[in-house]
């Protein structure tokens, strides 16, 4: 079956309205896990040096349909991009 699986990574602090966006929506579910590491290009103050602290960063991950994807991008999109978190897109099988 094909489906979506978006998944953003922002600040521990952006937890309760990014929960607040998806319960909106009618999201049944979702992953989220600390980032412990990371290292990578960013922009922004938070990542100047392109490293993240221990425990400062979320990771979220949502797999859903096409039409669910459509109507979170639309939802959440511009919070992420706000509050300088990642949000990535990305075509999925799943295999069960």
């Amino acid at each position: 079956m094909a489906a979506k699986k978006l998944e953003l990574i922002f600040q521990r602090n952006f937890l309760r309205r990014i929960v607040d966006i998806l319960k909106q929506d009618g999201v049944p579910g979702y992953t989220i896990t600390e980032i412990l590491a990371g290292n990578g290009p960013c922009s922004g103050d938070v990542c100047e040096s392109g490293s993240i602290s221990i425990n400062e960063y979320l990771y979220m991950f949502i797999v859903c349909s096409k039409e669910e994807a459509d109507i979170l991008v639309v939802a959440l999109k511009p919070y992420i991009q706000e509050i300088s978190g990642r949000f990535y897109i990305s075509d999925i099988s799943i295999e069960v």
